[in-house]
């Protein structure tokens, strides 16, 4: 998988990607963020592959004579918030965390507050009209 630009950053067309760096060797891990499919690359070569919906998702491999596991775990769903850890051998070798939202607790409210009232009008809006049509 080449690796998109925006690497550091969760976006809604490029999901979340992790990459992890084992010595020589290099780890990405992908979840996609609409349609839950999780893929897990060593070196380039795609090594663990399968569509997840639940809040944490491990992946359990092995390389040569070394235990990989890659978890995903969901920590915030509003936000869009996962952190992915990746062990060796029962020994962590990496944790991070990604998320789409990255501002404060009360701009976060203020606008899902506007998108509900704004749902709420138009949803509203839609109904009066529909009404009007059908008399």
């Amino acid at each position: 998988m080449n690796n998109p630009e925006g690497i550091n950053k969760a976006t809604f067309k490029h999901g979340y990607i992790f990459i992890i760096k084992d010595g020589d060797n290099e780890i990405m891990a992908h979840c996609s963020a609409l349609s839950g499919m999780e893929e897990i690359y060593y070196n380039d070569d795609i090594i663990s592959k399968k569509r997840s919906l639940r809040i944490t998702s491990p992946h359990i491999f092995k390389i040569k004579e070394h235990h990989y596991t890659v978890v995903f775990k969901v920590k915030d769903i509003w936000r869009g918030r996962v952190v992915c850890t990746v062990e060796k051998d029962g020994k962590l070798i990496s944790r991070e965390e990604k998320s789409f939202y990255k501002g404060n607790n009360l701009k976060f409210f203020g606008i899902l507050f506007f998108l509900l009232a704004l749902g709420i009008i138009v949803g509203y809006s839609f109904g009066y009209l529909v009404e009007i049509l059908l008399k």
